[in-house]
């Protein structure tokens, strides 16, 4: 039965700079938006700059997303 589900997939073939997750309806706050540029212009992910400041990947990725409010320690890694 479950090589039956898999038949029913098309399959794509997979694409390496393809943007990974999924897009937020959201609109980027502009600290977001900067984040995003720095990062993708330094050439790393998400989990790069999580792994250096401290942080799950997915709290960095709230970052780029929503309004927050960085201790100084955080805002001084992401500077570093």
């Amino acid at each position: 039965m479950a090589t039956h589900l898999f038949r029913c997939f098309k399959m794509t073939e997979y694409i390496s700079d393809m943007p990974k997750g999924r897009p937020s309806d959201a609109p980027r706050t502009a600290f977001g938006q900067r984040l995003v540029d720095l990062r993708e212009k330094a050439g790393l992910t998400q989990s790069d700059v999580a792994d250096h400041v401290g942080v799950s990947t997915r709290a960095y990725a709230f970052w780029e997303r929503k309004p927050v409010a960085l201790q100084v320690e955080q805002i001084a890694k992401l500077a570093g």
